[in-house]
């Protein structure tokens, strides 16, 4: 599905250690942030008007985390590394 190709969003910093930034890409959608095991941490809508989001991680232990990006029917799955 070369829509997924399509959509950028950029993470920062990663590895994290209390929260990281999500640069959008001008649309609409949801950002939810997994453990390892699959498990749904928090969901994030965020919508057309907003240039970048900030994601909190300090209650969360060292780990690896996958931030599920879901905008305008396309999926982008980013690997979030917290310290």
């Amino acid at each position: 599905d070369n829509r997924t190709a399509n959509i950028q969003f950029i993470l920062y910093p990663n590895p994290v250690s209390n929260y990281f930034n999500l640069d959008l890409n001008g649309s609409d959608g949801t950002a939810s942030l997994y453990s390892i095991e699959g498990k749904l941490i928090s969901t994030n809508t965020f919508n057309s008007s907003e240039k970048t989001i900030q994601i909190s991680t300090d209650k969360l232990p060292s780990g690896i985390y996958s931030l599920v990006i879901v905008s305008e029917g396309s999926t982008q799955i980013i690997k979030v590394i917290k310290q």
